[in-house]
């Protein structure tokens, strides 16, 4: 979150480093392992070995940010796929979850920093809605964009779409 703020009060150019996305993924979910555990969620990875040329620190703060949003609106027991691969010059990273799910207003307000719904989780978690602004300006910021797929009651999908730099 202060990298964010950091990058939009100074704009601070985006680091050109070699980010291993597999690995980034793996020490995310074991960061974030003990709230899985918590709700008893079975999180499920598919994660092709892919390197690319960004900024790890942003590229981990999205993934972290939506993993999180995905645990804290999951109910217990329930079930959270994220996946990464590449397709057409473009590294798609995906997490779906089994959870509550999002109405068409509230998915047409996820992006907007006037209109930003705020909902607890599952469990009382309190979500603000401020960490998605924050997520897509850094994939904005990357070139890339965020697509959104859920139903009230039948979960949620967001995917990350970034392109490729060549090494």
């Amino acid at each position: 979150m202060l990298d964010w703020l950091f990058l939009k009060s100074r704009n601070r150019a985006i680091s050109e480093e070699d980010v291993r996305l597999k690995f980034e993924i793996e020490k995310i979910v074991s960061l974030l392992n003990p709230g899985i555990r918590l709700k008893n969620i079975t999180l499920e990875t598919h994660l092709d070995d892919i390197k690319l040329i960004g900024d790890s620190r942003m590229i981990s703060t999205v993934i972290r940010n939506l993993i999180s949003n995905a645990i804290k609106f999951t109910n217990k027991d329930g079930k959270i796929v994220v996946r990464l691969r590449m397709s057409n010059g473009m590294v798609h990273i995906s997490i779906k979850d089994d959870g509550i799910g999002m109405s068409r207003e509230i998915i047409d307000n996820l992006f907007n920093d006037k209109e930003r719904p705020q909902r607890f989780g599952t469990e009382n978690e309190k979500g603000t809605g401020l960490g998605l602004l924050v997520c897509n300006h850094i994939v904005k910021n990357m070139g890339g964009f965020i697509e959104v797929d859920s139903s009230e009651g039948n979960g949620s999908l967001f995917a990350v779409n970034l392109p490729v730099k060549p090494l």
